[in-house]
């Protein structure tokens, strides 16, 4: 296709876009006709672009994406998102901006492969993404995009496969998430659930990433203080926002789980509940995650019946191996920013440590915190609190446990991490540790 025909495609429906709308503005109750009309020219651009791929697909000839990418970049541009910082802007843009966003939905990475690349340069444009994200209503369209993303990286991410064009995906992904955590974090904060949810496990630095993100109006307490405690800490009562309606996933669960809160009964609900959450981690994690934290706002809102941290004993203990890592990875996810959940699923964490009589279950927990400091930065803030009072705490035995002293190789990384979190004080810790035999 000719370059200079699609510029030219494109300033015509710009042309006509604003005729309509100066149109429609004579009327201020009447609906925008410009906007029913781009609407109506991105569905049928949408409409040739999965039509083109398919053919080529089905002919086995190349794809060429980059006419396509630069007719709908040109009118994202030409339509007009000013750089312009001004919320109430923002806000009149939103539909605008909204039209893109049903448009590159229909044209996501699992419909449309080929124009993966592309796809993924028109969502995180400046004149499109932090005009969507701005205005909160346009969040639940950017998570969209996000998981429609995540979700086409996902298998190969899984599986570890290092194809050229996924490693460009993936640090594509992962711009767009520093964008997000640096401009936009509350976003993150939200979403963070199911966020999770979709990066796979072995993506240490994408979940960092989503879970170091705190509000702009927090200001974090330096996690190296001596002598920190996270529960002394107002904002450690105060409840995280979670827009993910997460409690729609346990079901005809809810009903049981809840009687059983009031009136403890039947006994052994919580070894059945363990079971059954056991079972459903073979093919997804949602119901795990929403009867851990359900649990857990249960147990913060009455916390003389801890059914929360019970329930977690018997989950870890029920499941094994790779049932078992996935569960301790669901209650990492909770150690972020300070509030009243990081407070409760850090203590869960020391305590499943300290009352445990397997070693097994306690190496995972180490393995689960260790994998993701040894990470790049960021960290998340809830994450190396709980480490270092694992490390520091002489109760916990963390340095007499045989898996920190299993190889001198291995035994060399923990005292590296330990001198980054402890500093000049971590030899002195590490040898008093060693010595309490």
């Amino acid at each position: 296709m000719n370059y200079m025909f699609m510029d030219g495609l494109s300033k015509l429906f710009t042309l006509l876009i604003r005729v309509a709308d100066k149109e429609s503005s004579a009327d201020p109750l009447a609906p925008r006709a410009s906007l029913a009309l781009l609407n109506r020219m991105l569905g049928v651009i949408a409409k040739l672009i999965v039509e083109d791929h398919d053919t080529k697909k089905n002919s086995k000839t190349i794809f060429d994406q980059r006419p396509f990418y630069r007719i709908l970049s040109n009118m994202s541009q030409d339509l007009g998102v000013p750089t312009d910082d001004r919320q109430e802007l923002a806000a009149s843009l939103l539909p605008l901006v909204g039209a893109h966003a049903q448009c590159y939905l229909l044209l996501q990475p699992s419909i449309v492969p080929g124009f993966a690349y592309s796809w993924l340069l028109l969502i995180s444009k400046r004149t499109f993404m932090p005009y969507l994200v701005r205005n909160q209503k346009g969040w639940q369209t950017m998570h969209k995009l996000l998981g429609s993303l995540l979700s086409f990286l996902q298998p190969y991410l899984k599986l570890g496969i290092t194809l050229e064009c996924v490693k460009r995906l993936y640090k594509g992904m992962l711009r767009i998430l520093l964008v997000l955590l640096h401009d936009f974090p509350e976003f993150l904060c939200d979403f963070h659930l199911s966020l999770c949810e979709m990066i796979p496990l072995n993506c240490v630095q994408l979940r960092n990433l989503v879970l170091s993100a705190f509000p702009r109006t927090m200001r974090l307490p330096d996690p190296f203080t001596p002598n920190l405690r996270l529960d002394n800490l107002p904002e450690a009562l105060q409840a995280p926002r979670i827009l993910v309606d997460y409690q729609s996933s346990i079901g005809p669960l809810r009903a049981a789980v809840d009687n059983f809160v009031a009136t403890g009964q039947p006994a052994d609900l919580l070894t059945s509940l363990a079971g059954t959450v056991s079972a459903s981690l073979a093919s997804s994690s949602s119901l795990c995650t929403a009867t851990i934290l359900h649990l857990a706002t249960v147990s913060i809102a009455q916390p003389a019946k801890n059914v929360g941290l019970e329930f977690l004993k018997a989950l870890v203990h029920t499941c094994e191996g790779e049932q078992r890592y996935t569960v301790l990875n669901i209650v990492a996810n909770q150690l972020r920013y300070p509030n009243s959940h990081t407070s409760y699923f850090s203590t869960a964490v020391l305590s499943l440590f300290a009352e445990t009589e397997s070693d097994p279950v306690q190496e995972q927990i180490t393995r689960v915190l260790f994998e993701r400091l040894i990470a790049h930065r960021p960290h998340p803030w809830g994450l190396l609190i709980t480490f270092i009072e694992l490390i520091k705490n002489p109760k916990y035995g963390f340095w007499r446990k045989q898996f920190t002293r299993s190889n001198p190789d291995i035994e060399k990384v923990f005292e590296s991490m330990a001198r980054s979190c402890l500093g000049a004080s971590a030899s002195a810790v590490i040898k008093q540790g060693q010595q309490n035999v």
